[in-house]
């Protein structure tokens, strides 16, 4: 029974592999924790105009196809948070428009 779920994970992991490289995200679209960044999303109903999000990132969960990251916006005084899985086709290019936008404390 091991053996066939070590061959089950070893396939998925390299469809995962496959799929992430078919996706392609650029060097250009680099970013990390702190950076603030423009996330051109389309809607998953009408694919023709796709809306743009900017905000900083606060959160990236790194789970192979499943890296989702998550943007801080505020909205007319209130506060929002956005999740954006990164291998979506639905999502555009993400352009960081400033690194290191909030930047980390120093050692304690």
């Amino acid at each position: 029974m091991k053996k066939l779920t070590k061959q089950a994970a070893h396939l998925m992991s390299q469809l995962d592999l496959e799929h992430r490289q078919k996706v392609d995200r650029s060097k250009d679209d680099r970013f990390e924790v702190g950076d603030a960044v423009a996330v051109k999303a389309f809607d998953y109903l009408s694919q023709k105009r796709p809306s743009i999000y900017k905000g900083v990132v606060i959160s990236i969960k790194n789970k192979g196809l499943g890296t989702t990251f998550r943007i801080l916006n505020t909205y007319d005084g209130e506060k929002f948070e956005m999740t954006f899985p990164l291998y979506s086709p639905l999502l555009g290019p993400v352009k960081v428009l400033k690194k290191n936008y909030v930047g980390k404390k120093g050692k304690r």
